[in-house]
C-alpha cells in the first residue's frame, strides 16, 4: 500500500525541493481526521466502511489515528462513498480559515492605504492558490507512481508464474504511455489546459515506439507506422498555436 500525506506549508514562497518530503508528512493528521470526521457525519461505523472498501475495521482505524494512510486509489474511493471530492479529504479547513483571518485582520488593523491592503490580501489568496496547485501536483505525481508500482507488480508476477518471461520487460514499456494518459487526465482537470498538446506529443510517440519494439520481437519491423507520427506531429502544433488563448481557461 502507497501512503501519500501531502502538505504545503511555504505560504507566499517557492516550493523547495529539499523540504517537499517534510511538509507531506503534515496532510497524515488532516486526511485521517478529514476521514474520521466524515465517518461519524455520514452515521457510518469503521467496520461498515472498512467492508465497503474491502478493507479490514483495524486498517481504517489505523487511518483515522494517523498510523497509516490509504493510496490514492483508496483515498479516490473513500470520497466517493462520503461524496466529496479528494480536495476535500487533503484540505485542512483550519490552515485556510487562519489564514482569511490573518488577512481580515491585517485589512482591519492596517494604517497603510488602500493600495497596501489590496497587495496583502492579495498575497494571501496567492498562498491559498498555490497551496492547493501544489496538492494537485502531488496528487498527480502520486497517480503515475501508482502506474510504475502496477507495472512492477505485474512484472513480479509474469516473472514468477511463467517459465519463459523474459519479454516481461515489455510491461514497462507500456506504462509509459499509461502514465501519459493519467498525466493527460490530471492536466485536463486541474492545470493549464495548453499543456495537453505537449502532454498528447509525447503520449503518441510513446504508444508508436511499443508497437514498434513489440513488433521487432515477434520479427517484424513497422517502422513506416513511426513516418504516421509525423503529421500527427504537425495536427498537435497547429492545434496548439490555434489555442493559444482558450476562453475561460483558469491557470495554476
Amino acid at each position: 500500500m502507497i501512503e501519500k500525506s501531502p502538505e504545503n506549508r511555504g505560504a507566499g514562497r517557492p516550493v523547495r525541493i529539499e523540504s517537499r518530503e517534510s511538509r507531506l508528512k503534515d496532510y497524515k493528521p488532516i486526511i485521517s481526521k478529514n476521514i474520521l470526521e466524515l465517518r461519524v457525519k455520514q452515521g457510518m461505523t469503521q467496520a461498515e466502511l472498512a467492508e465497503r472498501l474491502h478493507y479490514s475495521d483495524k486498517a481504517v482505524s489505523k487511518w483515522e489515528r494517523g498510523e497509516s494512510l490509504p493510496d490514492i486509489a483508496v483515498l479516490a474511493e473513500v470520497a466517493g462513498i462520503f461524496g466529496v471530492t479528494l480536495d476535500d479529504l487533503i484540505r485542512d479547513p483550519e490552515e485556510e480559515a487562519r489564514l482569511m483571518q490573518e488577512a481580515e485582520a491585517a485589512l482591519r488593523d492596517s494604517d497603510a492605504d488602500a493600495a497596501s491592503r489590496e497587495e496583502t490580501s492579495v498575497s494571501v489568496i496567492e498562498a491559498i492558490r498555490r497551496q492547493k496547485k501544489f496538492r494537485h501536483g502531488v496528487l498527480t505525481v502520486t497517480g503515475i507512481i501508482l502506474v510504475w508500482l502496477v507495472a512492477y507488480m505485474a512484472f513480479t508476477i509474469v516473472r514468477g508464474t511463467l517459465s519463459s518471461g523474459r519479454w516481461s520487460w515489455l510491461i514497462f514499456v507500456y506504462a509509459l504511455p499509461c502514465s501519459g494518459i493519467v498525466w493527460l487526465i490530471f492536466n485536463s482537470i486541474w492545470f493549464k489546459k495548453r499543456r495537453n498538446y505537449l502532454i498528447l506529443s509525447l503520449l503518441m510517440w510513446s504508444i508508436l515506439a511499443a508497437i514498434e519494439v513489440t513488433a521487432l520481437l515477434f520479427g517484424k519491423n513497422l517502422w513506416p507506422m513511426l513516418l504516421a507520427g509525423i503529421p500527427m506531429q504537425i495536427i498537435f502544433f497547429i492545434w496548439s498555436v490555434l489555442g493559444q488563448k482558450i476562453p475561460g481557461e483558469a491557470e495554476e
